[in-house]
């Protein structure tokens, strides 16, 4: 094999001036390789006038105990003469994987990737912009092709409509700029497998309808260990697609057949990671679950959900300034069918009302560490027992749970200043107020206790339970204030309890 690099360079300084030469779309996609850990090697480089083809290409990377390998027969890169470059490429791309890691012995597969598409090459001003158009595309495992992987019977993903388009920038230090986007207009996925031992059939059949990924992001360079953790890609990544669907089916064993269904009718996801921080939301709705047969104590369950929304951030570079940590999920009108809800309560003492949840926490920190660097497994935490960051305060901004006729609601603050001890170390004191409010329990009690499952005692305990722990606030409302003082001290409405 014959390295690029400096084949690479020789055709740079033969090929005339044009807005993109193959010579510079092939030194840009190198790079990329390159970037990504798995370089791009080849066994022979043909010229026909001003094009390139190159045969036998191989992207490989090899990590202890892991090691993924593309092979194809050729690549074209020919100029169009009005300064544009199109590549096209042999229909068949072979993934080889072979991994050793958890299970000793080598699983090695063998992905048959088929289409028929090309790309197209050209200066957008700021880098070397490739669009791709793949009308079909397929992901294919031959079990004949497979070792290591027992009761493998059929792994297939199909793709239509499937475009790349981005511009590349070189950057220093290794580093490489990406801002474009890739969608598909659809996904098809089969997988089918057989436990030899039991023996159990299991099929899963999944689907995506139209999928957008945005990016605008700088990748560094792979490390040696071949892990790159996600907040090492700086930028911004957006993600959308409607109609997820997920089956898998079960046939056989001594759990009979078995269906389990996931379905999302939309996805809204992005991602933006700084320096000093990473961001996280996410929105879906018509969030459907559904299971049937197997171990399960009714004929079919159904969970459903309208919208599920959450929001995370978590400061990653070490600073001197403090940052924000924060979490939020919110579940709005979850519901089970009323088959579950017969199963255990067959009298409805309960309403049947659907739930809602809202968790909304957030805190600021001081990073010692930064967490960047512990992503890489050659980076160890402080040995000495030094903290990796400090927790200066902790704000809980909203807690709302609605469930079965009653409700709990929770806000408040701590904050973490130094003023303790622990043997001869200064440690924070914790400081503030949190108040949580329960409106509804003493009827959702009484109506728990005529469930067949739960005996009188139990009841009993937890109504004993409350009546320490709360006082009264209003008509079946109680209210819970715990106080954190000096001296590690704790209250509750006013009770001492350390």
């Amino acid at each position: 094999m014959k390295h690029l690099y400096a084949t690479t360079a020789i055709i740079l300084s033969a090929m005339p001036a044009l807005a993109v030469t193959p010579a510079e779309a092939l030194f840009a996609s190198q790079e990329a390789m390159r970037i990504s850990g798995m370089p791009l090697t080849y066994g022979e480089m043909e010229h026909q006038g001003n094009d390139i083809i190159l045969h036998d290409l191989k992207m490989e990377r090899d990590t202890d105990g892991f090691s993924i390998a593309i092979t194809e027969d050729w690549v074209r890169l020919s100029n169009t003469g009005n300064g544009t470059v199109e590549i096209t490429q042999s229909p068949l791309m072979l993934i080889t994987v072979n991994d050793s890691r958890w299970y000793g012995d080598p699983r090695i597969v063998i992905v048959e990737f088929t289409s028929d598409y090309s790309t197209q090459a050209s200066d957008s001003g700021d880098g070397i912009r490739f669009v791709t158009n793949m009308p079909l595309a397929e992901v294919r495992v031959d079990p004949d092709r497979v070792s290591g992987v027992p009761g493998l019977d059929e792994f297939s993903v199909g793709f239509t409509d499937v475009v790349f388009d981005y511009v590349q920038t070189s950057l220093p230090d290794d580093h490489l700029g990406l801002d474009g986007h890739f969608a598909i207009g659809s996904m098809l996925l089969s997988l089918q497998f057989t436990d030899s031992a039991d023996p159990i059939m299991v099929q899963i059949d999944g689907s995506v309808g139209e999928m957008v990924r945005d990016v605008d992001v700088i990748v560094p360079l792979l490390p040696e260990n071949g892990v790159r953790s996600p907040v090492e890609i700086l930028g911004v990544t957006e993600v959308t697609f409607d109609t997820f669907d997920l089956q898998i089916s079960s046939h056989g064993g001594p759990q009979g057949n078995g269906e389990f269904a996931v379905g999302i009718k939309s996805y809204d996801a992005s991602e933006v990671v700084t320096e000093q921080s990473a961001g996280f939301n996410v929105k879906m709705t018509g969030v459907h679950v559904g299971a049937s047969g197997g171990d399960l104590p009714v004929d079919e369950l159904q969970v459903e959900a309208p919208t599920v929304t959450g929001s995370m951030v978590i400061p990653v570079g070490a600073s001197d300034d403090v940052k924000d940590l924060g979490f939020m999920l919110q579940v709005d009108q979850f519901r089970v069918n009323d088959e579950m809800w017969d199963s255990f309560d067959p009298e409805r003492s309960l309403p049947r009302d659907p739930a809602n949840f809202l968790l909304d926490v957030s805190a600021k920190v001081r990073m010692f560490v930064d967490l960047m660097d512990l992503a890489n497994e050659n980076v160890s935490p402080p040995q000495d027992g030094s903290p990796v960051g400090e927790l200066i305060s902790v704000d809980l901004g909203a807690l709302n749970v609605n469930l079965a006729g009653a409700s709990l609601a929770g806000l408040g603050g701590v904050t973490f200043p130094m003023g303790g001890k622990l043997g001869d170390r200064d440690i924070p004191n914790p400081i503030g107020k949190l108040t949580f409010t329960l409106h509804g329990t003493e009827a959702l009690i009484e109506s728990l206790g005529h469930l067949p499952m739960i005996p009188p005692q139990i009841s009993f305990s937890a109504m004993s339970a409350i009546g320490m722990l709360t006082r009264p606030a209003g008509e079946d409302t109680v209210e819970s204030v715990v106080e954190f003082g000096p001296d590690f001290s704790i209250t509750v409405n006013g009770v001492k309890m350390q």
